[in-house]
Formats: C-alpha cells, structure tokens, sequence
C-alpha cells in the first residue's frame, strides 16, 4: 500500500472518528452537570426502600373526616369579595361660569358593571364654601355653607348611568371651589367600599347669582354619562411593541458538535500532510 493511499484512509478515520465524537460525547459534554449521577442516586434509593419495608400502620376509622360542604350562593344573592368597580365614577363641573341668569353646575354619572350582582351605595359629600349655595336637581342635595352629603342607591344589572346633578349659586364674585368626595360600595358590605377623593370643582363667578334669580334651572341632559373613566383615571395598556424578530443564538450542543468536527478535519489534515512528507 502506497504512502498516498495511507494518508487517505487515515484522513478519513479521523472524520468519522471527529462525527462519532462530535454526536456522542458532545450532548454529555453539554448537558448540565455532565453526568447522570442524580438518577444513580435515585435507582438506589428505591432498591433500599424496597428492601426494608416499614412497618404498617392500622388505621382507625374514626380519624376519617366527612368533607365539609361549602355553601353555594343563591342566585342573584350578593356575596362580594373585593371593593367594586364602577364602570362610569365621575363628579365634575358642567357649567364652570356663574352669571346673571345662570348658576354654575355640577354633574356626575355611575355605573356599575353588568356582571356584579349586588346594588351598590353611592355616597357624595361635597364641602360648600361660604357664599355659595348648592340647590339639587336630580340626585344630590341641597345646602349651604358646610358638608351636603348625598346617598343613593343603583340597582343590580343597571344598564344605564345614574346621573346626578345640582345647581351652582353664589354671592360673591371671583373664583370659588366645591371640593367633592366619592365613595361607594356594595349593599350591605361598607367595609368593601371605593373611594374618588379630594375632587376640586372650581367656578368662576362674574356676578352674583342668588337662589330666585334664575327662574330656569337648565333642565335636560345633565352629562353623567359624558364618556366612561374612574373619575378621570386612565388605564392605559402600555403599548406592547415587540419591534421584531431577531435570530435565536445556537445552542450549546450545536456549537460542541461544530467544534469537535473542525478539529478532526484539522487532524485529518495534519495526519495527511506528515505521511507525504514522510
């Protein structure tokens, strides 16, 4: 046999010997650990326990406990567990300017969602400063200077929005504001209840408008459902972009295999080159 064709079939011994490597060793090479020692571990740990059985224990029938039975809730019957949320829950000012000839106005809107099956308390309490006068119209109170407060009550499976709204009045000239808090919750769980706090209506009075100036009050749509919100919060969604795809980078085992091939053809290559030269 000549030296040529030595060469050749030692070169390609050590191929196949770089692909035998490079599909066997590598995936143990990769693997983490490196071995299988863990399930040697376990293999012995059931061969002990088989071959020491414990000792059986006699179970006594009277430590047998009946499963208890958890109440269903008749339907349609009230059984919150968290604070509510309203679909519509604003309070705002209609009409900011008080003039000859018109009060200013607040107007408010709520609705529960369609799926909650309890009525809900809405309770308003707005804080009147001196020289004003606030006169309801649908839904809130009338009073003075000091704490109005209002409560009402929206019934299960509402489709519409409980408007509210009252008339603005003032004696005084300049800028005034009405500062209003929100709370509500389910019938007959006040400890569940959500709050709209510290809402600040601001009117600005051109002349004063006292109670009996204003022989119309402004009847008709009083805005309350003006646009759904949670008293102006906004739940945006964040925007998730994922900017495309990009290329996954190779896998440990991917590069172990590539490494151990190039280094039987480099071997290959150098075993070739010393036999010609040889």
């Amino acid at each position: 046999m000549s030296t040529s064709q030595k060469a050749a079939r030692l070169s390609l011994l050590a191929v196949v010997v770089a692909v035998v490597v490079g599909t066997v060793v590598a995936p143990v090479a990769a693997a983490p650990g490196g071995t299988h020692v863990p399930a040697q571990v376990e293999n012995t740990t059931t061969s002990t326990a088989t071959a020491t059985p414990s000792p059986t224990s006699t179970a006594s029938p009277t430590s047998t406990a009946s499963p208890t039975s958890t109440p269903t809730p008749a339907a349609g019957e009230c059984n919150p567990e968290d604070p509510p949320k309203l679909d519509t829950a604003r309070l705002f000012t209609r009409e900011d300017t008080i003039t000859t000839g018109q009060p200013g106005i607040i107007a408010g809107g709520f609705l529960p969602p369609a799926a909650l099956s309890c009525d809900i308390v809405v309770r308003i309490t707005l804080q009147v400063p001196n020289n004003m006068y606030i006169q309801g119209t649908n839904g809130l109170s009338s009073g003075g200077a000091g704490i109005v407060t209002s409560e009402f009550t929206i019934p299960a499976g509402a489709s519409s929005v409980e408007s509210v709204r009252a008339n603005v009045y003032a004696s005084e000239t300049g800028q005034l504001s009405v500062t209003g808090d929100v709370v509500y919750w389910p019938e007959g769980h006040p400890d569940l209840q959500s709050s709209i706090s510290g809402l600040t209506l601001t009117f600005n009075v051109d002349e004063p408008v006292e109670r009996g100036d204003v022989t119309q009050t402004g009847s008709g749509s009083d805005g309350g459902d003006g646009g759904s919100g949670d008293g102006g919060s906004s739940d945006g969604d964040g925007g998730d972009d994922d900017g495309g795809g990009s290329a996954l980078p190779a896998s440990p085992l991917e590069l172990a295999i590539i490494g151990l091939t190039l280094v039987g053809i480099a071997a290959a290559i150098t075993v070739r080159r010393v036999y010609i030269n040889s």
